[in-house]
C-alpha cells in the first residue's frame, strides 16, 4: 500500500484566494482613503519645486546626452562594419583576379611549349 496521502486540488481553494485577495485588497482602499482623510493636504516651499524641476531639466538633458553617445556608437559600429565588409570583398576580388591572370599566364604557357 501507498503510505503517503495525496493532495486532490480543490477547485474552492482558489475563489477562495481570489476572495481572500479582493478583501486584503479592498481593506487597503479602505485604509488609503481614512489617511487621506486624516491629513491636510500640503503644498511644497518654492525652492523645492524649482530644486526638483532644475533636477529634472538636469535628468533630461544627460539622458538626451546617452542617448547621443548610444546613437554615435552604433553608427560608428556600423560604419566599422561596412568598411571591414569592403576590405574583405576587395581582397577577395583582388585574390580572384590574380588567380585568374595567373591562370591564363599558365594556359599560354602550355600553348607556347605544346606548339
Amino acid at each position: 500500500m501507498n503510505s503517503h496521502s495525496k493532495q486532490q486540488s480543490n477547485p474552492d481553494n482558489k475563489s477562495r484566494s481570489k476572495d481572500k485577495a479582493s478583501s486584503n485588497l479592498q481593506d487597503l482602499l479602505n485604509t488609503s482613503h481614512a489617511v487621506k482623510k486624516a491629513l491636510e493636504p500640503q503644498s511644497p516651499r518654492q525652492s523645492f519645486i524649482d530644486e526638483l524641476a532644475e533636477n529634472l531639466d538636469s535628468n533630461v538633458e544627460y539622458a538626451r546626452e546617452t542617448m547621443q553617445i548610444l546613437e554615435d556608437r552604433k553608427q560608428r559600429v556600423k560604419w566599422t562594419a561596412i568598411g571591414a565588409g569592403a576590405g574583405i570583398y576587395t581582397i577577395s576580388i583582388g585574390i580572384v583576379f590574380a588567380k585568374f591572370i595567373k591562370w591564363i599566364f599558365q594556359r599560354r604557357s602550355d600553348d607556347k611549349s605544346n606548339n
